[in-house]
């Protein structure tokens, strides 16, 4: 059985007769993919005020709204692990048709107004993404085989690239009158044309206080029962935005469809769909992983598992959260919030193409522990000094460049000990799912309640467990040799 998973994999990237230039344009493909993914996802931390106001909420909610992201994230893991291995041989097909699907969702996301079907959209959103993630890492893996860290961690600069590139795109969309403070928390000041009062109670608005409080707190809240000052059109003007990114999505289904057919002339495929196929249960197994050593690779995917569930939040929480915190923390107006998230992303994406150029000569053990000890070097600084713009400035780009390589650095390192299957990737993608969720859900109340200040609380306690799970990780990893030395 095993021996038919290798020839199975083997027909996908047909290292035989695929060329280097063919390689580099799947993999440049697989990269654009990725930038169409932190397009449609990053561009919600920014739009995040319009959204809370379009749909009525406040950030608590609209925080749950997002969070259905992960529980997507747990449905396409499953989904895609396993449909992925068993249809290998379409692949490119897959990327084409999901990609599709995941493009009509996102645009609709644009235009929703009510928070339980934004809820649905979100959640079906996190699927698809998943599934299309899945697929572009198995391209990546088996295409370069044990050259793949460099290209995975390229997969991630693309995803840093749209990041980067869209709170700018969209900030000249953005209506200025809309300003942060929809919490009931911690003597903040910032004037706009809906906020011109200082907050300084920490009561939640569901609870009984004076009516000075009650004028206040409702004054500070973007969206409430009464007549709001602000100018909203609908649809807002973001959507416009959406339509862009939507369009490179739209080209790239054409791009994976042709690669699609080019494999299908270049490659046995009836040899290949008369192979026995790969029972449900066995494609659980570990054993596709490591034949020789199972149990071992289990730990080294359950260790993944905890990886995952603090990396992502980790990544999460800063990325949504970073323009809104500088929106209701120092007060910035809207083009130097949206240059934190762009210096945030541009950081990154640079600590991705560091750690892509690293690979080549440096063993990911190595700039795994640089990695999480950067990120909690950084976390601690902000905790200390976030009042300070200046150092709001330094160390978010810092923290930027520390945490962005942590998640395709993992899937390298796992790669020289076991073969990352797509049912493989389940484990992991379930680790980020249940850590997204818990992460924003947690997130959202307590900056509502507690105001932007608690976001740093947050990163201190996942950036000390990071570290903690990855020197567990390099102890488990030297119990046993990489599995292209043996």
């Amino acid at each position: 059985m095993q021996d038919e998973e290798s020839e199975r994999i083997s027909l996908l990237s047909n290292p035989g007769t695929d060329k280097t230039w063919l390689k580099i344009l799947k993999t440049v493909s697989v990269c654009f993919l990725w930038i169409c993914f932190s397009s449609f996802s990053e561009i919600v931390g920014t739009v995040m005020p319009e959204l809370i106001y379009q749909t009525n909420t406040d950030y608590e909610i609209i925080s749950q709204a997002v969070s259905m992201r992960g529980a997507g994230h747990a449905i396409g893991g499953v989904l895609g692990g396993i449909s992925i291995d068993r249809w290998i041989q379409h692949v490119n097909l897959q990327v084409s048709v999901y990609l599709l699907v995941y493009t009509a969702i996102s645009l609709t996301t644009a235009y929703c107004t009510e928070i339980i079907l934004l809820y649905i959209l979100f959640a079906m959103q996190g699927t698809i993404e998943t599934i299309l993630q899945i697929c572009g890492q198995r391209i990546a893996m088996t295409t370069w085989k044990d050259k793949a860290a460099g290209p995975i961690h390229s997969l991630q600069i693309g995803y840093g690239i749209g990041a980067l590139a869209i709170p700018q795109i969209v900030a000249p969309y953005l209506n200025s009158e809309l300003s942060g403070n929809t919490y009931s928390g911690n003597n903040i000041t910032c004037h706009s044309k809906l906020q011109t009062t200082t907050v300084s109670t920490v009561t939640p608005y569901n609870t009984t206080v004076t009516p000075l409080q009650q004028e206040v707190n409702l004054s500070a809240r973007s969206m409430d029962s009464f007549q709001s000052p602000i100018t909203e059109t609908y649809p807002p003007r973001y959507v416009d935005v959406y339509w862009m990114i939507g369009g490179l999505c739209i080209t790239l289904t054409l791009v994976f469809f042709a690669l699609y057919i080019r494999d299908r002339r270049h490659t046995d495929f009836q040899r290949h769909e008369g192979m026995q196929k790969v029972t449900f249960f066995k494609s659980l197994s570990c054993q596709n992983c490591s034949a020789s050593e199972s149990h071992y690779a289990g730990l080294i995917v359950a260790s993944m598992f905890l990886y995952f569930l603090i990396s992502v939040p980790l990544l999460r929480v800063f990325s949504k959260y970073i323009f809104s915190y500088a929106r209701d923390g120092p007060c910035l107006n809207i083009q130097s919030a949206t240059g934190i998230v762009s210096a945030f992303w541009a950081a990154l994406t640079a600590g991705r193409f560091v750690a892509f150029v690293a690979s080549s000569f440096i063993h990911m053990k190595y700039i795994l522990q640089v990695e999480v000890c950067g990120a909690i070097a950084s976390t601690i600084g902000l905790n200390f000094y976030h009042k300070n713009i200046t150092v709001l400035w330094v160390l978010c780009p810092t923290m930027g460049f520390f945490i962005g390589p942590i998640i395709p650095s993992m899937f390298a390192w796992a790669n020289n000990y076991i073969e990352v299957t797509s049912t493989a990737q389940i484990v992991p993608q379930l680790g980020a799912a249940v850590g997204d969720v818990v992460s924003l859900f947690t997130l959202g109340y307590s900056y509502k309640n507690y105001g932007p200040y608690v976001i740093w609380t947050y990163q201190l306690v996942l950036s000390a467990a990071i570290v903690a799970t990855v020197w567990v990780m390099q102890i488990l990893g030297s119990l046993h040799g990489e599995r292209y030395q043996n």
